[in-house]
């Protein structure tokens, strides 16, 4: 392997400098070259944290553009909601009422004692017993009632559809008459109302 010499090197290179020196314009041109190259690392090494700045502000503009995507996304769904919310907050109030989120038993069976006066119904015996709630997340509620009456046929049918059909769901699991005097009848009723009991209590 043939080695370097470094004397013959330096000593080209000095000859070099001293016939540079002899030419102006090649001592120009040479001066001109340096120059530049020194001006190019300067320039590079100026520009550089500026460019990682510029890399890293561009990073951060795209991440917030995907945000307000994603934002823009969020408030469509929210406004979704918002017109669907209008479109039945008429109706709430019936569905309320149907499945409350409470027991309200007491409002309930006032109710139920006025339709049997308005139907011509006498109510003798009205019981409400097993509160239970039952689920996690959502706890159904249901309350059993159990009643007796009396009245002609037609009234106590007119009771019972008037308990179906009102506006508390309620659903009767046993409906019974027996014939007490002349056109009197005497009626048991069992059933269930149910309830969504959001609070987690009863």
């Amino acid at each position: 392997m043939a080695q370097v010499s470094y004397k013959g090197s330096l000593t080209r290179y000095r000859r070099f400098l001293q016939a540079a020196q002899k030419q102006p314009l090649l001592q120009a041109s040479l001066f001109l070259i340096l120059s530049l190259l020194l001006l190019i690392v300067l320039v590079v090494v100026a520009l550089k944290p500026t460019l990682v700045t510029i890399g890293q502000l561009l990073g951060q503009i795209k991440q917030q553009q995907a945000v307000e995507v994603e934002l823009d996304k969020k408030i469509a769904q929210v406004q979704a909601a918002q017109q669907a919310y209008q479109e039945v907050r008429d109706q709430l109030g019936v569905l309320d009422k149907a499945l409350p989120t409470s027991a309200v038993w007491g409002e309930w069976a006032d109710g139920i004692l006025n339709e049997a006066s308005i139907s011509g119904t006498k109510v003798n015996s009205f019981n409400l017993e097993d509160i239970s709630v039952t689920g996690t997340a959502t706890r159904e509620g249901q309350i059993k009632f159990s009643l007796t009456m009396e009245g002609s046929l037609d009234q106590l049918r007119n009771f019972a559809d008037r308990i179906e059909g009102g506006g508390r769901i309620a659903v009767l699991s046993k409906l019974g008459t027996t014939r007490s005097e002349g056109s009197v009848m005497t009626g048991v009723i069992n059933g269930i109302i149910g309830f969504v009991n959001t609070g987690g209590s009863k």
